[in-house]
């Protein structure tokens, strides 16, 4: 269950490098209410611990996190760019360090409440899954069919124009002939 939900959830990561006097950051656009979940750690070098903090919009700290290895998680207070800063104080060489972020919306949050009730709340949103799932379907089918429309009218339209412009070019090839003919006939019927 926390597999699948996991699969639909945004998630993204970054592998970078780090030393004392370099600090990496990161800026990431979350809604509000909206659930902050990750992980960090330290793939390769150095002795010491990773600092880690996180500023919502108004640069207030949201988070503060200190560690090798660490989880961590926050809700969003408010709209807008969040900034996540790693920094080292410790004076060993390079640290290569893996940041994952995944970002889980109200909805998710709800759905995953949803899931873990009685037998009747876990029918009622399966239930209301598959309803949303045929109204999304049908809305496709929807757009597809006026596509299909349009692309007909517009065949129908240029399959029109051309036989009609077919129909001009004969009839104009046919008059260019006879009046040539006949001038031909008149020019002969004039010299005999």
């Amino acid at each position: 269950m926390i597999f699948c939900l996991l699969l639909i959830a945004p998630s993204f990561g970054f592998l970078f490098n780090m030393t004392e006097t370099i600090h990496e950051g990161f800026l990431e656009h979350f809604r509000k209410g909206q659930e902050v979940q990750g992980r960090y750690f330290i793939v390769k070098g150095g002795v010491g611990s990773v600092y880690l903090t996180v500023t919502d919009p108004n640069g207030d700290v949201c988070l503060s996190s200190n560690g090798r290895d660490e989880k961590f998680s926050f809700n969003a207070p408010y709209e807008g760019e969040y900034r996540f800063k790693f920094m080292s104080h410790s004076s060993a060489s390079t640290k290569t360090i893996s940041f994952l972020l995944e970002e889980r919306t109200v909805e998710q949050h709800a759905r995953e409440k949803m899931m873990s009730g009685s037998e009747l709340e876990k029918g009622y949103f399966e239930l209301a899954h598959d309803m949303d799932s045929i109204v999304k379907k049908q809305d496709i089918i929807k757009a597809k069919e006026r596509e299909h429309r349009e692309t007909s009218l517009t065949a129908r339209k240029r399959l029109t124009f051309w036989g009609v412009l077919l129909i001009l070019t004969v009839l104009a090839s046919s008059i260019v002939h006879i009046s040539y003919l006949m001038k031909l006939f008149k020019n002969r019927e004039q010299k005999v």
